[in-house]
């Protein structure tokens, strides 16, 4: 028979080792899981030149009903030449009309795409070739919208399906001059190597179907989103070429692109340039850039009216400091002569000439400015040709 004693002592051990398990319990809560702030995307010619293209307006795209395709075409300056790029969209084998596609495309659909590959860097790093698996309410999550008593609207889910299902249907072709040093004997020779790029901008396995929005039965699933390969730039060489990413605050994606379009444009294209100038300058464009490049660079065509126009972009230059999108901006006056500047406060005459030719520059957040510091001496420099 055991001693009385060994087994009281058999009975403080037990307890000793359950206060220690609730004590560690308490010491270690639940994961909470936490709201992003900002997205990392990437930022480079390729990312950029396909952004354009979803946004770009539909006059541009031209329709084939014959093939059921979809095409959009734009050619671009760069430093060792003219590039191109080229989307092609064609329609699925149901025979759906392409022109659903169109619908589909513009700003919030580049939102859905900056998402899906904001979410993919946040899995997997750098590397982006491989697969996520995604639901359309983290997609949404990530754009920022709002949830109606704990969850999105059939209605938001059916636009995200629209986006995915036009996206896994797009083809691409890239290509842009640039050169490359090679060795040949004990020297290093430059040589043209123009970069060529081609594939789908993303894959998936799962079936694509429709979304009914008077049950809010989900018929569109995916198990993985693999994302092509514009996301990891596999040239000719076949060969993995470095990848540049910008940090995106995702009250960009949250403007609403019916009534806050210049706000979500000037966001987008803004948070860009500071990735450009985040090594040498914080940030700041060393000359500024003129509004005239501002609005070609974001792709923001100015209305007819244009005293108006000028209102809603002082209003959504003023959100983007007051949302912390930016830290701070201001035109540049000593670039403009006083009596230029005085005709344009009043809009006199031929002012809004003048006013597409000041210059404005534009200052990031400190926590922009916390983030570049970790990863600028990691990530290549690549110039935007609309820099003024």
């Amino acid at each position: 028979m055991d001693d009385p004693q060994t087994e009281l002592s058999k009975e403080q051990r037990a307890k000793v080792e359950t206060f220690r398990a609730e004590l560690k319990k308490k010491r270690s809560p639940a994961p909470v899981q936490l709201q992003l702030v900002s997205l990392n995307h990437k930022s480079d010619k390729v990312t950029q030149h396909i952004e354009k293209s979803l946004i770009s307006p539909r006059k541009e795209y031209t329709v084939s009903k014959t093939t059921n395709q979809l095409m959009h075409t734009h050619q671009f300056d760069n430093k060792k030449g003219p590039g191109e790029i080229k989307l092609i969209i064609s329609g699925t084998q149901a025979g759906e009309p392409i022109e659903n596609a169109l619908d589909s495309l513009g700003d919030a659909c580049r939102d859905t795409f900056v998402a899906i590959t904001g979410l993919c860097i946040q899995k997997h790093g750098m590397d982006l070739r491989r697969g996520i698996t995604m639901s359309i309410d983290e997609i949404l999550d990530a754009c920022g919208k709002k949830r109606s008593n704990g969850s999105f609207t059939p209605e938001a889910r059916a636009e995200v399906i629209k986006h995915l299902k036009t996206l896994s249907q797009t083809y691409f072709e890239f290509y842009m001059p640039s050169t490359r040093q090679v060795k040949r004997g004990r020297k290093l020779v430059t040589e043209d190597h123009p970069i060529r790029i081609k594939g789908p901008l993303l894959t998936h396995d799962g079936s694509i179907g429709q979304y009914s929005s008077i049950t809010g039965k989900e018929l569109w699933e995916v198990q993985s989103i693999i994302p092509g390969p514009w996301a990891y730039c596999l040239g000719d060489n076949m060969k993995l070429l470095p990848i540049q990413t910008k940090l995106l605050p995702k009250q960009v994606l949250t403007y609403n692109p019916s009534t806050e379009p210049y706000h979500k444009r000037l966001g987008h294209y803004i948070s860009g340039l500071f990735r450009i100038n985040a090594r040498k300058t914080k940030g700041v464009m060393p000359s500024g850039i003129t509004m005239r490049a501002l609005f070609e660079g974001a792709l923001i065509e100015p209305s007819r009216n244009r005293g108006e126009f000028k209102d809603d972009i002082d209003n959504a230059l003023k959100h983007l400091k007051i949302d912390g999108v930016i830290g701070n901006y201001w035109y540049m006056d000593e670039k403009t002569l006083p009596e230029v500047l005085e005709k344009i406060d009043a809009r006199q005459g031929r002012w809004f000439k003048d006013y597409l030719r000041l210059y404005i520059n534009f200052s990031p957040t400190q926590a922009t400015l916390d983030h570049y510091k970790n990863i600028a001496k990691k990530e290549p420099i690549e110039g935007d040709e609309n820099e003024d």
